[in-house]
């Protein structure tokens, strides 16, 4: 009893400093996405609307005709995420209540960027569509477009994407907030760019602001990505690397389980307990028109 006790307490503080610092070290795709709530089971849907066009009525007293509207039905399918550190029995209690414990910070990192690896994947996979999910439907069909910056990333492919999306009526009624993944790389490259740094051009892109710690290029806001991290995020292929430019609300992401921590006595080690960290999330694609796949060479 008294050793459950002690455990509970390690759990306790242990998820009170897991949640702090998730405040602190928060994914960084979290604000491009749309939350949407899920119930319990293996698939969820995003259920969106499309377009409708208003009809002039030419004669009096006509008859009521319904119009069609498109229902955009799209499988949000989860999948379970864990992080499990073992501890010794003599450093548990020096490591888990330790207010600036930096396993604490590698969990929330952990999770995080898994969060952002499951926007990035949501971002170009065939999505399942239909009643039933019946339909799959590829990135292409969808309507995601490419801006092919192979040949070297430039503010005339800046000024594509940003056709794209005006010509796609995407964010012309109301502003959006539109998004780009750039590893370091692509980011020197655009600052080079006098257009885009020069304030005879403008007065805020391409500077870093120091309360946000957000750089932007046009209108377009930086979401920075290491390019030589163990397991980067932005994919590279043949020398290619794929990014994205996004607006608000192109992903729909939906958690099933928040964080779980447990704390458990590993009884075939000896003197070890481990701390298993897990969540339930998944993520989809709203609409393609909202996303623009970015291709730079490496």
């Amino acid at each position: 009893m008294v050793m459950e006790s002690v455990e509970n307490l390690y759990v306790t503080k242990f998820r009170d400093m897991i949640h702090v610092r998730a405040q602190q070290l928060v994914a960084r795709t979290r604000p491009a996405v749309q939350f949407i709530d899920v119930k319990p089971g293996d698939v969820a849907a995003y259920d969106g609307m499309g377009h409708v066009e208003a009809r002039q009525v030419t004669t009096r007293f006509a008859p009521i005709q319904f119009d069609d509207i498109e229902h955009n039905r799209r499988q949000l399918s989860r999948s379970d995420f864990t992080v499990v550190l073992p501890f010794s029995g003599y450093d548990i209690e020096g490591t888990l209540l330790n207010p600036t414990s930096r396993y604490a910070d590698a969990c929330v990192r952990a999770m995080e960027r898994q969060f952002d690896r499951t926007v990035y994947g949501a971002m170009f996979a065939t999505v399942n569509t239909g009643q039933q999910f019946q339909t799959p439907l590829t990135a292409a069909a969808d309507g995601v477009v490419t801006v092919n910056a192979t040949g070297g990333l430039t503010l005339a492919k800046l000024l594509d994407a940003d056709q794209n999306f005006w010509d796609a009526e995407v964010g012309n009624d109301f502003n959006l907030r539109k998004f780009i993944g750039l590893s370091g790389e692509e980011n020197t490259t655009l600052l080079q760019i006098q257009q885009l740094t020069d304030s005879r051009y403008t007065n805020n892109a391409g500077r870093l602001d120091n309360a946000q710690r957000n750089r932007s290029y046009m209108d377009f806001e930086v979401i920075p990505f290491g390019a030589n991290t163990t397991i980067p995020v932005l994919q590279v292929a043949s020398g290619v690397r794929t990014s994205f430019i996004m607006v608000e609300g192109a992903i729909a992401f939906g958690m099933w389980k928040d964080w779980t921590i447990e704390i458990d006595r590993r009884k075939d080690l000896h003197d070890t307990t481990q701390v298993q960290i897990t969540g339930t999330f998944g993520a989809v694609r709203t609409e393609g028109v909202l996303i623009q796949e970015l291709t730079t060479t490496v």
